[in-house]
């Protein structure tokens, strides 16, 4: 039976290494390269009997990776970073993966809450390559949003069925601002080498967002649109995170010339026809009928096998929680509540909320 190994990088995780390492227990060896941490992750790593191989930092994550690559010796290799957490079960799932995709690349799914500009806080699903044969053809290359490349150009990549909960965005916010610069830093110096890259211009947009430099953000969105095409995996992500921005930054013209040109070129994706009624609410348009018709174009979508979801929820809870809200508006008490009762059906906490308010107003008291 082939073997699996664990390989991360870390450096000043004491708040998250051991869940993220008791989440992966059972994999046959784990190796874990530190680049610098001044606090006690080494410690609690080498508590739970894992190797720790220390490394220099030198502003460069696929030196790194690569490092935690050649430090182990099984078959084929999970890669994990300390802030995430794999699901049960995930052995199984990669051992078939591996019977029916045996020296192939794996994808796994990654949920990351994300807060948008306006500080709502999402869900979002990204598919990253996280599983692969040990080989030396098969490296990191990219000194920040490392990727995995095939030297051999003979592989292709499978979705494991794995998923992974990503806990970065939820960890204390001086210590993300401090990664976000130090993210911002690399990318920079990437881009002098290579001005033209989408991706790394992409990233910048979003490093900028989160520091809540929304101009900036826009800046470098516009610059990886100008540059980006669909044949690259990051376009939906890119185009999505620019439209928040607009709308964050009240830009309604920029808003709807690119969601239009957005909705044209990706008819399946869910996000763009709710994030057309939201704008529609939040701009104060009084399209009622083009409201309605988003939110229920998301939930029409949610049954095509077909369509993809970039924010849980669209096509789900979130589309009904909108319409629930567009009919309350409207005083539609008994649609707003039914609409409201299935989002809260499906554990969505606002959903609850506002269905027992209106409960409470409706309820004749004694």
């Amino acid at each position: 039976m082939a073997s699996i190994g664990l390989a991360m990088i870390v450096r000043n995780e004491a708040q998250v290494i051991e869940d993220c390492l008791r989440s992966a227990a059972g994999v046959d060896q784990m190796a874990v390269v530190d680049t610098g941490s001044t606090d006690e992750t080494r410690t609690i790593v080498r508590r739970m009997g894992v190797t720790v191989t220390e490394l220099e930092w030198r502003d460069d994550f696929s030196l790194a990776r690569n490092q935690s690559l050649e430090l182990l010796s099984t078959d084929y290799i999970l890669v994990l970073d300390a802030d995430e957490r794999i699901e049960e079960g995930f052995l199984s799932k990669l051992k078939t993966f591996i019977d029916k995709h045996a020296d192939n690349l794996g994808v796994v799914t990654i949920r990351s809450p994300w807060q948008t500009p306006s500080g709502e806080l999402q869900t979002v699903r990204s598919q990253n390559t996280r599983f692969f044969p040990r080989s030396p053809e098969i490296r990191y290359q990219g000194r920040i949003h490392e990727q995995v490349v095939d030297a051999a150009k003979t592989r292709l990549r499978y979705h494991t069925g794995v998923r992974i909960w990503h806990e970065g965005y939820r960890q204390q916010r001086d210590w993300l601002e401090k990664k976000t610069k130090r993210n911002i830093d690399i990318l920079l110096a990437e881009l002098r080498d290579y001005p033209n890259n989408g991706y790394y211009l992409y990233q910048l947009g979003k490093s900028y967002g989160q520091l809540g430099h929304l101009n900036y953000a826009r800046k470098y969105y516009e610059a990886s649109i100008q540059v980006s095409t669909a044949c690259q995996g990051y376009h939906p992500d890119l185009l999505l995170a620019a439209l928040y921005n607009y709308k964050s930054l009240g830009l309604e013209q920029e808003t709807w010339s690119l969601l239009e040109q957005t909705v044209q070129q990706y008819p399946k994706i869910v996000d763009f026809y709710f994030f057309l009624g939201r704008a529609l609410i939040e701009f104060r348009i009084p399209n009622f009928d083009l409201i309605q018709s988003a939110f229920e174009t998301c939930l029409e979508l949610g049954k095509d096998p077909d369509s993809t979801v970039i924010v849980e929820g669209v096509s789900s809870y979130l589309a009904l929680y909108n319409l629930g809200v567009f009919y309350e508006s409207l005083s539609d008490e008994s649609h707003a509540k039914h609409c409201y009762l299935q989002a809260a059906n499906m554990g969505y906490e606002p959903a609850v909320i506002s269905y027992n308010r209106m409960n409470s107003l409706t309820t004749p008291t004694s």
